[in-house]
């Protein structure tokens, strides 16, 4: 958000200059969005996937699933810097192997879904692991279709 907002910042303040003070400030913030770019990759995008993915297993630590969700809300909040810097294939790369797995993980656990009381209250709770982390990086609509179509196929209601 804030590499968003200082790029935003510094294309409307290079609208108002003059040309001696836009070289000033080319010269001054040369080589920024490289650093950006940088750190976004290998702090941000690289690291998404596996965060996420290490609490789509079997019972995971309160930990794992704040650290799942910090990686996929970091995503979600750098889609716009990403692109806008040339890193929107790789965000979205992530984006998109992310949702696989989460989707993947909801499947499992439907197919090992035995139909008890119990079971179906711990594989909700499963499932919204997933819908959740589905749900930071692309958003409340996506991830209530895909509750309600897992609620659905472990046999409850939408």
């Amino acid at each position: 958000v804030v590499a968003n907002d200082l790029f935003l910042s510094l294309a409307a303040m290079d609208k108002t200059l003059g040309p001696s003070s836009r070289r000033e400030l080319a010269t001054r913030v040369d080589g920024l969005d490289t650093r950006v770019r940088d750190v976004l990759q290998r702090r941000i995008i690289d690291p998404a996937t596996d965060g996420v993915t290490a609490a789509l297993g079997d019972a995971p630590s309160r930990e794992t699933l704040r650290a799942a969700e910090s990686h996929a809300l970091a995503l979600a909040v750098s889609l716009k810097t990403a692109a806008r810097i040339g890193l929107g294939a790789a965000a979205d790369k992530a984006v998109v192997a992310i949702r696989r797995a989460c989707l993947d993980r909801i499947d499992e656990i439907l197919r090992r879904a035995n139909g008890g009381a119990e079971d179906r209250e711990r594989s909700e709770v499963a499932m919204y692991q997933s819908v959740r982390l589905i749900e930071l990086v692309e958003g409340v609509t996506s991830a209530r279709d895909i509750m309600a179509d897992a609620r659905r196929r472990l046999g409850g209601t939408a």
